[in-house]
């Protein structure tokens, strides 16, 4: 089996720049709900809960997933 190289260190960071959370509505950004602090990024936030709370859950609406392969082009 071939090893898998890449920077998904970055594309996991990146992955929800662009989202809106329905609940604050700053692209990119939310409330940790276990400290309190507002305007932190989502992937430091996914980071968090996975790190502090066994995980985190993340609920699409109808346009996600819908970027293109070439934004992650090698």
């Amino acid at each position: 089996m071939a090893k898998i190289q890449g920077p998904f260190d970055r594309i996991s960071q990146n992955l929800l720049e662009g989202a809106v959370n329905a609940f604050g509505g700053e692209p990119g950004t939310g409330t940790n709900v276990i400290t309190g602090a507002k305007g932190v990024r989502l992937s430091d936030l996914a980071l968090f809960y996975k790190e502090n709370t066994g995980g985190f859950v993340i609920v699409g609406d109808e346009n996600y997933g819908e970027g293109s392969s070439r934004e992650h082009a090698a």
